[in-house]
C-alpha cells in the first residue's frame, strides 16, 4: 500500500502508513514473546488455526466490499483531485491485508518459538 501511496505522490499519507505498521508489528511481537514467557507453546491444531484465519479474512473481505458499495456514492461526493478520496476508496482492503499480515506474523512467531524450546 505504501508504494501505492508514493507512486501517486502521496509520501506523508505512506509514511503514516509504514510508521502504523510498524507499530503495530511491534506490539504484536512483544506482546508474542510476552505471552510465551515460561509457558509451553504447543500450537495444537494449526489446521484449525489456518481455517479460522481463513474465515475471518473471507469475512473481513466480504464485509469490506459491501461497506465499499455502501460508501461509494458518498465518495463520489468528494473531490476527484484529493488524495484522501483515493485512500478511503480502498481502506478496506488496505485494513484486510494488514489483519492478513499481522494474523500469519503471530501465528509463525508462535510456531517458531514454541519449536526452540523442545
Amino acid at each position: 500500500m505504501n508504494i501505492i501511496f508514493t507512486i501517486y505522490g502521496a509520501t506523508t499519507i505512506a509514511l503514516i502508513h509504514l510508521i502504523v505498521f510498524a507499530g503495530a508489528i511491534s506490539v504484536i511481537l512483544l506482546t508474542t514473546v510476552v505471552i510465551t514467557g515460561e509457558a509451553n507453546l504447543t500450537i495444537g491444531e494449526p489446521k484449525r488455526y489456518i481455517f479460522i484465519i481463513i474465515i475471518v479474512s473471507l469475512l473481513a473481505s466480504v464485509l469490506g466490499i459491501q461497506l465499499s458499495e455502501i460508501i461509494e456514492p458518498a465518495i463520489e461526493l468528494v473531490p476527484t483531485g484529493e488524495l484522501l478520496g483515493f485512500v478511503w476508496t480502498y481502506r478496506p482492503w488496505d485494513l484486510l491485508i494488514l489483519i492478513i499480515i499481522l494474523a500469519a506474523s503471530m501465528v509463525t512467531v508462535l510456531n517458531l518459538l514454541s519449536r526452540t524450546r523442545e
